[in-house]
């Protein structure tokens, strides 16, 4: 589930950022879109601009936010140990020169997310 709640994020980025945009006609059912024809262009450029916002930064970060969240429910020596141990992995993560595959969607013809 925790997958399906980026799928459903995503879907409330688009809509919002739809809306933001003046296209109030849209149609959207779990992870499809739809809009009048005339407005195709710009889902579209939505759709791959929502997604690289999301998946910008390695799953580890979003991670690390939940435990940041959850800190007064965990216990204290586990939070710190996986704070300091997932610290280090994107760091490593973001000096990989592989790290930059998601602008690549910008550019993108075809989206499947």
């Amino acid at each position: 589930n925790y997958i399906h709640s980026f799928d459903a994020l995503h879907m409330q980025n688009v809509v919002l950022e739809l809306d933001k945009n003046g296209k109030q006609d849209i149609w959207a059912v779990h992870d499809s879109f739809g809009v009048h024809a005339c407005d195709i262009d710009d889902l579209r450029d939505i759709v791959r601009e929502t997604f690289v916002e999301i998946h910008r930064d390695p799953i580890q970060v979003h991670l690390k936010r939940i435990v940041e969240l959850n800190r007064s429910i965990l216990e204290p020596k586990f939070v710190d140990k996986y704070i300091v141990e997932i610290d280090k992995e994107i760091e490593e993560i973001n000096r990989s020169p592989s790290n930059d595959w998601i602008n690549a969607v910008r550019g993108a013809e075809y989206l499947i997310s």
